[in-house]
């Protein structure tokens, strides 16, 4: 689905106001005069409050004063809740289905995206990402775990939009540290080094991410540049650094003197570019930008990147990624790491639990079987042979008692029916012999006329 056929998602911030505050601090009267008119767990709070004071020594003037500054606490709690910015937005999944959630301003992206796994009935994954897809400038980009999807997404775009939220998963999010050797190492790397990399993965991202040093891989190499108001795209000498991407305007050039600034990281995010190769002419499909969040239009502040296959592309996205939030990077994965792990053991004690239960199920049974049997002959054993039958099958099914009733009641007709056609045959038998004998005393009295 190209991103102009996305459905327009408005998002509709909910009217927070200052709560009403029924019982003031400054209300005199007896603690409980009106605490019917609160709401319930405010209600249920202060009298708790009232039970506890109930049990200490104090005067009616010192409890008075306890429960005014209790109300005082709540009332500023509810100020700062009031204060907390809240929105209702519509997020879409790859199968064109959506949900509707509430936010606020103190979730983060990972937050959301547990929310949501919840909602779906999906399964935990720390592959699960948020996607903020902008279908007017045909791009999108995934925000990461630490972001607030309310002050640093929704809250930047404008009233009337046909943005959209998407909700999937992206293998891409720490392929860094799956495999760090593809994203960590110079680009002039050696394949010795590559290999050695390979065997030691997490001596690597240690290396990197605790050595105290907020640094950036080096990463250079040739990029396709899209020129400014044009269609066109020239192949140009770059460098990351960690202020920006550096490239060399005079075409192949790799001279560090005739290096000048593409672009700054400060005040801008990274995008993947969507079906650039058909509406800006680029080169390949594996194309990135970077632009400030609250562009939502064609701007000359946006700059257009190309690389020349996948690998490329995604070396220099997580090489811009780790030049902006640095180790924060790494923490995000630690933690969900410790998530998943979590989820693992809290998933194992259901399991578990739910096998000891399925045990003591079947143990019930079997000892109900057990008393079934020796009840059975006990039964037998003195006589009670209608009462034998019914404990030998203490666990009939509704449909076994109709069948053997529907059984015996086709047998008492038959019987009935065979009853019945015996005593017809009977009186048609005497029918007959009647007759014949009347046919004889007739044809007796015609001879005696003769």
């Amino acid at each position: 689905m190209s991103p102009t056929q996305q459905q327009p998602t408005v998002t509709t911030p909910t009217i927070t106001t200052s709560p009403k505050l029924l019982l003031t601090p400054d209300s005199g009267g007896s603690p409980g005069d009106t605490l019917e008119k609160m709401s319930r767990s405010v209600r249920v709070r202060l009298e708790n409050l009232q039970d506890n004071l109930s049990k200490e020594e104090l005067s009616e003037e010192e409890k008075v004063a306890r429960v005014k500054a209790e109300k005082i606490r709540i009332a500023l709690e509810k100020l700062k809740e009031a204060r907390v910015r809240k929105l209702i937005i519509r997020v879409y999944t790859e199968d064109g289905s959506s949900k509707t959630v509430l936010v606020d301003e103190n979730m983060t992206c990972r937050d959301i995206c547990h929310l949501l796994v919840e909602k779906n009935h999906y399964e935990e994954s720390p592959n699960w990402v948020l996607v903020e897809r902008l279908p007017d400038l045909y791009m999108e980009r995934t925000p990461e775990d630490h972001e607030h999807l309310v002050t640093d997404v929704l809250l930047l775009w404008p009233r009337e939009t046909n943005n959209t939220i998407l909700f999937m998963e992206k293998r891409e999010k720490y392929a860094l540290f799956k495999n760090p050797q593809h994203y960590l190492l110079s680009s002039k790397s050696s394949n010795t080094a590559q290999e050695f990399a390979e065997k030691s993965k997490q001596d690597l991202v240690d290396e990197f991410f605790l050595s105290g040093a907020n640094s950036v891989p080096e990463l250079e190499g040739f990029l396709f540049l899209k020129a400014e108001g044009k269609k066109s795209w020239k192949k140009h000498y770059c460098m990351l650094r960690g202020s920006g991407i550096y490239y060399c305007p005079k075409g192949k050039s790799k001279s560090l003197k005739d290096m000048a600034c593409y672009v700054q990281f400060e005040h801008v995010n990274v995008y993947n570019g969507v079906g650039w190769k058909k509406k800006y002419k680029a080169p390949t499909d594996f194309c990135f930008s970077l632009k400030h969040p609250q562009i939502m239009q064609k701007s000359k502040f946006i700059k257009y990147m190309c690389a020349e296959d996948y690998r490329t592309a995604q070396r220099w996205i997580t090489g811009i990624r780790l030049a902006k939030h640095g180790k924060q990077l790494y923490n995000n994965y630690e933690a969900t790491l410790k998530e998943m792990s979590d989820y693992a053991s809290t998933l194992g004690s259901l399991r578990s639990s739910g096998s000891e239960t399925s045990s003591m199920i079947s143990v019930h049974s079997s000892s109900s079987s057990q008393g079934s049997q020796s009840s059975q002959e006990t039964a037998s054993s003195s006589g009670m042979v209608g009462r034998s039958h019914t404990v030998s099958h203490p666990h009939k099914s509704v449909g076994d008692v109709f069948s053997a009733a529907w059984k015996k009641g086709s047998e008492l007709q038959q019987q009935k029916e065979d009853r019945m056609s015996l005593a017809s045959t009977g009186t048609m038998d005497s029918l007959l012999s009647e007759g014949h004998s009347q046919v004889g005393n007739r044809r007796f009295a015609a001879q005696d006329d003769v």
